[in-house]
């Protein structure tokens, strides 16, 4: 059965058939410098009103252990809550922590298990107010998209 969606993409094999079948075509100085201006200036636009971007080169990556950095891309003052992104190296370990409320967390790249637990990429987690996460440990390393409350900070394992 196809669907809508499946024929928005193109063969690999046809894309690349299609992508070698194209002359090159040499830009002027000016075209490309004229281009070039149109993009920057695209990027440099600010977001709509009544909302925030955070670019990939902005904001600061922090050390939490050696193997694990994290990236606060947004604290909400009133809730006390933080979205940020931390990536882990392989064979980075964290230690167990109670949740002082929920914690949601989205495998970007990579894995985590959380005790014998193991997540991949693309997977979803959630952690409940109250409970506790046995000791987490990634093999392959990770970058995880973390909101929780700011309390529930944790530290390196042991």
């Amino acid at each position: 059965m196809s669907t809508k969606q499946d024929n928005e993409y193109i063969d690999a094999a046809l894309a690349m058939a299609m992508g070698e079948a194209i002359e090159p075509y040499e830009l002027s100085q000016q075209q490309r410098d004229s281009m070039k201006s149109r993009i920057m200036q695209r990027i440099q636009e600010p977001p709509p009103a009544g909302t925030s971007t955070l670019r990939y080169t902005e904001g600061e990556w922090f050390d939490l252990t050696p193997q694990i950095e994290k990236k606060i891309l947004y604290f909400d003052q009133q809730t006390r809550r933080e979205t940020s992104l931390w990536r882990l190296q392989p064979g980075a370990e964290f230690q167990s922590h109670a949740h002082s409320g929920v914690e949601e967390c989205t495998v970007l790249e990579g894995d985590v298990t959380f005790g014998s637990h193991l997540l991949r990429k693309g997977d979803f987690h959630m952690a409940n107010s109250g409970t506790e996460h046995p000791p987490a440990f990634s093999r392959l390393g990770a970058l995880l998209l973390i909101s929780a409350p700011e309390a529930d900070a944790i530290g390196p394992a042991g």
